[in-house]
């Protein structure tokens, strides 16, 4: 409603060919957002035109996820596929700019710089207002670009994408942005070269990390580049054996999470972080991905539900385990997507009484003065996620 307040126009893309937008790959968005992006005359003009493109494909989304047409997991595909060409956009944008104030750089090919999905952008899991989690490398062939060092470069080029995705305008934020999960984390550099990367996560890397690369998926750049960035994260999280030490550090880093982030309490939970919640199915996955990979390559996947079925298939979980698992990560998706569509914000915290139940209750398919049955239910699904989770990695 909120778009449609601000935009009127946009109900031009609910009506008419339906079925055919709403079967666009990448790169029909793609064609679609650089068409509009080519009548822009100003670097205004082409923020402003990439935060309306994404607002209508965001309504586009959301109105099909609540008629039923789609289930959380393939919105969260179609969400993410937006994000990365949003991200492809940008990059275009920022190299425009970037050789506006430099000059032209000087690559015959396609620019050897990739961007790293990590999280929820990496899983193909993104819901709606999620942030983008980012890791950015490069491969310069060349020593300095524009008179000034390639690492100084590429670092400006990273700094210009994240200011065009996420700096607000007058037609709010495409999507915010994230790189702390790059190595060394905020004190380490913003951008790193292929061969920095290779040597950190060779050496260096902490088990943390080894855990956030199973999510990690080249989203930009050229194809050779892609494929290399991708061979040092799967090689780093596929020799990983996990010791008790280790097993201690995730379940520790688990705790320390719901204390810190969760805050629940009698009247309110977090779906994400707090007790059973859906961080417990991704560490559950996560740390059964770093004990089997290195004998089963093929459970080694960015997406937690495509994970669990992979575990599942390779008989590393039990029937009831992934059963009891794959149902309780789709139903806290399924409430998270409900929650921020009526919230219009990041936000995972649900209270256990109160209009905002009842409004949750209402979207999920609960009658009135049902909203008992849903705070029974995620009771329920909450508790047996983490009788799963403490069963398994606790010692």
């Amino acid at each position: 409603a909120e778009l449609l307040i601000r935009h009127p126009q946009s109900i031009d893309s609910l009506i008419g060919r339906w079925s055919a937008q709403h079967t666009l790959g990448r790169s029909a968005l793609t064609k679609s957002l650089s068409e509009r992006l080519a009548y822009c005359e100003t670097y205004e003009q082409q923020l402003d035109t990439l935060r309306i493109f994404k607002n209508e494909q965001i309504l586009r989304i959301g109105a099909r996820h609540l008629s039923g047409d789609l289930d959380s997991p393939a919105a969260r595909r179609l969400v993410t596929r937006l994000a990365e060409v949003c991200l492809d956009a940008s990059v275009s944008i920022a190299m425009s700019e970037m050789e506006r104030k430099f000059g032209p750089c000087g690559f015959t090919d396609a620019i050897p710089f990739v961007i790293l999905g990590m999280g929820k952008l990496g899983g193909s899991e993104m819901s709606y207002l999620s942030d983008l989690d980012v890791i950015f490398v490069y491969d310069a062939p060349v020593q300095t670009i524009c008179q000034i060092s390639a690492h100084e470069w590429f670092t400006r080029l990273a700094q210009r994408i994240m200011s065009t995705i996420s700096v607000h305008t007058a037609e709010g934020v495409a999507f915010e942005i994230d790189a702390r999960l790059r190595p060394s984390g905020q004190k380490g550099p913003l951008v790193s070269s292929l061969s920095a990367f290779r040597d950190y996560h060779e050496t260096t890397s902490k088990i943390w990390e080894k855990q956030a690369l199973i999510k990690a998926r080249p989203v930009t750049g050229p194809e050779i580049l892609k494929e290399d960035v991708g061979k040092i994260v799967s090689e780093c999280v596929l020799r990983t054996e996990l010791s008790q030490d280790d097993l201690a550090e995730i379940t520790g880093l688990r705790q320390r999470m719901e204390n810190e982030l969760a805050q629940e309490d009698k009247k309110h939970v977090d779906l994400k972080s707090g007790h059973g919640g859906m961080i417990d199915v991704e560490f559950f996955v996560q740390t059964n991905i770093l004990k089997h990979a290195h004998k089963h390559h093929e459970i080694l996947t960015q997406n937690t539900l495509e994970a669990l079925t992979a575990l599942h298939e390779a008989a590393l979980i039990q029937s009831d385990t992934f059963e009891t698992l794959d149902h309780g990560y789709r139903f806290l998706m399924n409430l998270e997507d409900r929650l921020r569509i009526m919230e219009h914000r990041s936000v995972n915290r649900l209270p256990l009484e109160g209009e905002k139940l009842v409004g949750v209750a209402r979207r999920l398919g609960y009658r009135e003065g049902q909203e008992h049955l849903l705070v029974e239910e995620y009771l329920r699904t909450t508790q047996s996620i983490r009788a799963i989770y403490n069963s398994i990695l606790q010692r």
